[in-house]
């Protein structure tokens, strides 16, 4: 049974399953390649490893629901959520390898890669914490409903 709707929904389809494809893989790709770097790294736990731990379960959570939203419709917040996602991997990617030339200082060290920890995640989860509980909100929540005095006693 496929997770792709059969029916086209009214306003025409704005699904994205190509662009779902390509967050699940570059989700997986990220969280591979961190993976890879923490065991070749054997470095021990402490601050800095719960901080990539947050990120990789970000990429993890978030990528896997954008993968899905993107497969049923294509929402804005399916966007956000990709971007949550990619930039968690790619913050804890960083992080792992920052370790990992720690240990293995000969390997190649990308000024870009090397400081994404520090930047990559900061757009998507931004845009979650004030983008999406704004477009989510609607126009009911625009502002505070009618006061009401509250009745105490009988």
């Amino acid at each position: 049974m496929s997770a792709e709707p059969t029916t086209a929904p009214p306003g025409g389809d704005r699904r994205h399953p190509v662009a779902a494809r390509l967050v699940a893989v570059g989700c997986a790709l990220l969280l591979t390649g961190t993976a890879v770097c923490w065991v070749l790294a054997r470095r021990p736990w402490g601050l800095s490893q719960l901080f990539f731990l947050v990120d990789f379960t970000d990429c993890a959570v978030y990528g896997t629901v954008a993968w899905l939203v993107l497969l049923r419709r294509g929402h804005p917040v399916a966007w956000l959520l990709a971007a949550t996602g990619v930039g968690g991997g790619l913050s804890a990617l960083s992080a792992q390898y920052v370790d990992l030339l720690a240990v293995r200082p000969g390997l190649p060290a990308p000024v870009l890669l090397t400081s994404a920890r520090d930047w990559a995640w900061v757009p998507g989860m931004l845009s979650l914490i004030t983008v999406v509980p704004w477009s989510a909100a609607g126009a009911e929540a625009a502002g505070p409903g009618p006061v009401r005095p509250a009745v105490v006693g009988p």
